[in-house]
């Protein structure tokens, strides 16, 4: 703090001249001009110049919450979180009286994690107006946020269920309503405002896709039900038919929803709708959860592309060259394009070390901007062809253009997955996720790895499966560069025993939960760590875990999403690392053996059911790998306790990971099954399963028939 008599005495008469000029001027300012001129802006489409009236505000009037909520609501907007919260901090700092000054502060505190201050803020906001729509919304929120559903609920309760509030109060109320698990409150509620007007069928469609973000994707069905009783779009109902639970609650529950679920897929499959052009939903969100539902099942591929190709007959679609491919030559030179979004790994490796001589190597490129770009892959391929953006018959005739002899795909994005649809190279492959593409007609391998497969994977696959001796990766030696961190860095008890499982939440299916049960209620001093505690849907799955957990539930922390390397660097601190079941990872699996981290896995018999024993038995330690799953709980309690166990496994980990590493090997392998799948297509021969280097006899007979474009 600045002794004020010490400066000199100029220094202070200047000052002190300063101070006597602020407070001449400041009574003369009017905050209302420039919050009506800033709200000008905003109405004109300008808020870079709206912000910057904010900014001349603020400037004049340092301690004005609004102006400094606004500021950090464009630079949130533009420039992300990290921009906004000097502002939004600065905002919630004010000490302020006045209605409008209070929701500022209140609802900048929120945005930026001060739930007290926001809390307090809103209620006497509230205080002063009970009924003000937007400090309702922001305080509900607020209790959304915190998983305090029936608290949202019960402060939406007293507006007026007909009329006179805004569609963000109504929307707020429904999901407040939903996650509270008041079911029968949430329909009535929603009949009623349907009925009077307040909502139409298409602002209830994307209340349902909003309730679904959420998880609550059973009242999101209810929802569209209600929506096409009040004249929504045809979309609505296909939507509705496709539902399938992101966060499913049991185990019998899964196996319910799925018997119902080949109803509707069947019943789309006849109906006479049809959506020009396809959402990019369609299809490939289904495929995903019925995957992580853990129940393996041939018929639901074949279902779900029955139905997208009867609602989207355009979805079939044949690349000119293709019909054409087999009167030429086969080239000696195969033109090959990888068919995957430039943040994905694994793959840019084995793009750059293709023989050019036997290769000609495309990146068909369907970056959606959800993580962060790989220089690597435009170093890696001979051509480019950007696809981020296009609308999904531009994507096809661009693909189409570059004349493709083979193309590999990894369909983790939703162009990706509607592109698999059309006949764009004569040969055709997944690799990676089988999830997305099993079952559609044009996909003629999945290319995986032999002993990471079920031992009959005729039984789960649908398409013809590829599977090599060899992992069909190829994985830098600096692959993973974890942080260095400690125990400190992270918001969790730094004494207790860490069990970290870095899995999505998707992959955490409801049998593991009693697993998490048992090992928190054998190790009283331990901790259960999850990831991606932001996401949407973990709300009803912190619920899942409180009632299969009961009071356990309370050492469950969640982490938010964090980048690679910090994520790498908290394996490596836990006591124990888990991997899912009957669920694992793949991914994941390799980064725990790359970081010569120690993970205990139970392996099943179903796609990516045991990812993590092959590494394992690939590299040679098989210590970690359970039998069952009291063993699994065995296993995990181990490594946490005796950390000199846990160092020697990954003394010999680091030893032999080895094998892991930019695998020549593989590669050549690969290379040999795309250059015979290629000539088989070119004798007209239909896709057979291969096997030890070769194909295996007969040739498939079972896959799935486009259904004729209309």
């Amino acid at each position: 703090m600045i002794n004020w008599r010490s400066l000199p005495l100029r220094v202070r008469s200047l000052l002190g001249a300063r101070r006597e000029l602020h407070r001449d001027v400041a009574p003369t300012i009017d905050p209302g001009a420039f919050y009506r001129r800033h709200d000008a802006l905003i109405a004109e489409g300008r808020p870079a110049e709206a912000a910057a009236e904010m900014e001349r505000l603020a400037a004049l009037r340092p301690d004005d919450p609004i102006a400094h909520y606004r500021i950090g609501c464009y630079r949130h907007e533009s420039s992300g979180l990290a921009a906004a919260l000097p502002h939004y901090l600065r905002a919630a700092a004010c000490d302020v009286s006045g209605h409008h000054a209070l929701i500022a502060k209140g609802a900048a505190a929120r945005v930026a994690g001060l739930a007290a201050v926001a809390e307090q803020a809103l209620r006497a906001a509230l205080a002063i107006d009970p009924g003000h729509a937007h400090t309702l919304i922001h305080l509900a929120t607020l209790y959304v946020e915190s998983d305090r559903y029936a608290e949202a609920a019960d402060l939406l309760d007293g507006v007026n269920e007909a009329g006179g509030t805004s569609v963000d109060v109504n929307a707020l109320h429904m999901l407040a309503l939903a996650l509270a698990g008041r079911g029968a409150a949430f329909q009535e509620r929603v009949r009623s405002w349907a009925r009077h007007g307040v909502v139409d069928g298409d602002r209830l469609y994307r209340f349902a896709r909003q309730l679904d973000d959420y998880g609550a994707s059973d009242l999101a069905r209810v929802c569209c039900d209600i929506a096409a009783e009040y004249g929504g779009s045809p979309e609505i109902g296909v939507y509705a038919a496709m539902l399938l639970s992101r966060v499913p609650s049991s185990g019998a529950a899964v196996d319910g929803e799925l018997t119902s679920h080949g109803d509707r897929l069947a019943a789309l499959a006849e109906s006479p709708v049809r959506l020009s052009p396809p959402p990019p939903w369609l299809g490939r969100e289904v495929r995903i959860r019925h995957f992580f539902c853990a129940r393996p099942d041939r018929s639901h591929g074949v279902a779900v592309q029955r139905a997208c190709l009867a609602v989207s007959p355009e979805l079939a679609w044949t690349a000119p060259h293709c019909a054409a491919w087999r009167d030429r030559a086969l080239p000696q030179r195969l033109r090959i394009g990888f068919l995957a979004p430039r943040w994905f790994p694994m793959l840019w490796g084995l793009a750059r070390n293709l023989d050019r001589t036997a290769f000609e190597v495309v990146h068909l490129d369907c970056f959606d901007g959800t993580m962060q770009p790989l220089a690597e892959w435009a170093e890696s391929v001979d051509r480019t062809v950007a696809l981020s953006g296009l609308p999904l018959a531009e994507a096809r005739a661009m693909i189409a253009g570059a004349e493709l002899d083979v193309i590999v795909s990894t369909p983790h994005v939703a162009l990706a997955y509607q592109l698999g649809y059309a006949r764009l190279a004569p040969v055709q492959c997944s690799l990676c996720e089988p999830a997305w593409s099993d079952g559609v007609p044009t996909h003629d391998y999945y290319i995986s790895w032999s002993r990471a497969e079920p031992p009959r994977p005729e039984r789960d696959y649908v398409s013809a499966t590829a599977l090599l001796d060899r992992p069909p990766y190829w994985l830098e030696r600096d692959h993973c560069r974890p942080e260095a961190v400690s125990r400190g860095d992270f918001d969790l008890p730094s004494a207790a025993r860490w069990y970290v499982c870095p899995q999505s939440q998707q992959k955490l299916h409801p049998e593991f939960d009693a697993t998490l049960a048992e090992i928190l209620r054998r190790d009283p001093g331990g901790i259960v760590v999850l990831l991606h505690g932001e996401w949407y849907p973990a709300k009803l799955f912190r619920q899942r875990l409180r009632t299969a957990l009961g009071d356990l539930a309370a050492r469950v922390h969640f982490l938010p999403t964090l980048p690679p390397a910090r994520c790498h660097g908290l394996l490596q601190i836990a006591d124990a690392v888990l991997d899912s079941w009957p669920i694992g990872g793949m991914w994941s699996a390799y980064t725990a053996a790359m970081l010569a981290v120690p993970a205990v896995t139970l392996p099943s018999d179903i796609p990516f059911g045991r990812w993590m024993a092959a590494i394992y038995e690939w590299i040679g330690v098989t210590d970690v790998i359970a039998r069952d799953e009291a063993d699994y709980v065995r296993l995990a309690l181990r490594l946490a306790h005796e950390p000199a166990w846990r160092q020697e496994i990954s003394a010999r980990l680091a030893d032999r990971r080895a094998v892991l590493f930019e695998d020549a090997a593989a590669l050549r392998e690969l290379e040999g099954f795309l250059q015979a799948a290629a000539s088989a297509a070119h004798r007209g021969e239909a896709p057979r399963s291969w096997r030890a280097g070769g194909f295996v006899e007969p040739a498939r007979t079972n896959a799935p028939q486009p259904v004729a474009a209309s």
